[in-house]
C-alpha cells in the first residue's frame, strides 16, 4: 500500500476499503473491512458490513488520535488530505530501498502492519488495531450443545467479559432466569445480576466472550449432558 491512496472520492462516492479473507486457505472476502467513514472522516473496522468495532479517531495534521504510531519518525511519511474533491491517507518511505513491508486486514479481524527484519529474517509488527484481539467480533466465541430442555444443563464460568449483543428477559429471580433460558432452544448462555435484577440471554454464538480477572462477570454456557464433562474454556 504504500504510495497508494486510501480513502474516499466525494464526487463519484468511489472509495477504497480492505477486506479480510474468509479463512487462511480461502481468500474470499471475509466479514471484515477496513474504509474511510465519510461522516466522520475517520477510518473506521466493520464486521459484517454492519457492525463498527474500531475506528482510527480524528486526525490531527497527518496523525489519527488512536493510531500513535503514525507520530513523526524516520522511516515512515504519512500525509492527509482532505479538500473539496477527496479524502484520503496515504504513507510512504524516506528511504524506499530499505523497508519492506505489508499492510493486513486477516481473518480475526485485526489490522497489522508488518515490516521486515533482515536481522532475524522475520516479520515484525509495527502496529495492530484493535489491540486487544477479543475487542473484535466473533473472537473468543464458543459455541453451546445442542438444545433439549430434558436433557441440557449449564457450566458456571466466572470472571468474564460478557459477549455482545445480549437479550433482555424480565424475571424475578435467577431461577427464573435459567429456567427461561432452558425452555428456549435458541438460549444458549444465560447470565443473572443479583444485585438490580437483571437477566440476559444469548441466542447463537456467544461473541467476544473473554477472560476478564479483575472486573468480570459470571456467566452459564448451556451443554448437552453429553457434553458437561468437557471443561469450558474461553
Amino acid at each position: 500500500m504504500a504510495g497508494a491512496k486510501f480513502g474516499y472520492n466525494k464526487l463519484t462516492g468511489e472509495k477504497q476499503s480492505l477486506r479480510s479473507w474468509k479463512s487462511p486457505e480461502d481468500p474470499s472476502p471475509g466479514l471484515y473491512s477496513l474504509a474511510m467513514d465519510p461522516q466522520i472522516w475517520q477510518f473506521a473496522a466493520t464486521w459484517n458490513g454492519t457492525d463498527r468495532y474500531w475506528t482510527s479517531g480524528p486526525v490531527n495534521g497527518s496523525l489519527f488520535k488512536f493510531v500513535p504510531e503514525m507520530r513523526p519518525n524516520p522511516i515512515y511519511n504519512f500525509t492527509f488530505v482532505n479538500n473539496a474533491n477527496q479524502t484520503f491517507f496515504v504513507y510512504e518511505f524516506f528511504n524506499p530501498d530499505a523497508v519492506i513491508s505489508r499492510f493486513v486486514l486477516d481473518i480475526s479481524g485485526q489490522l497489522r502492519h508488518y515490516t521486515w527484519l533482515d536481522s532475524s529474517k522475520a516479520w515484525n509488527i509495527f502496529f495492530l488495531k484493535p489491540e486487544k484481539k477479543c475487542d473484535v467480533p466473533a473472537c473468543g466465541n464458543a459455541t453451546a450443545g445442542t438444545a433439549n430442555s430434558q436433557e441440557d444443563r449449564f457450566r458456571m464460568v466466572t470472571n468474564t467479559r460478557l459477549p455482545r449483543h445480549p437479550r433482555n428477559v424480565t424475571v424475578g429471580s435467577t431461577t427464573e432466569c435459567e429456567s427461561a433460558c432452558l425452555r428456549n432452544c435458541t438460549c444458549n448462555a444465560y447470565a443473572y445480576d443479583n444485585t438490580n435484577g437483571g437477566c440476559w440471554h444469548w441466542d447463537g454464538e456467544l461473541l467476544n466472550l473473554s477472560k476478564d480477572n479483575s472486573n468480570g462477570s459470571t456467566i452459564y454456557i448451556r451443554l448437552a449432558a453429553s457434553e458437561f464433562v468437557v471443561q469450558v474454556t474461553i
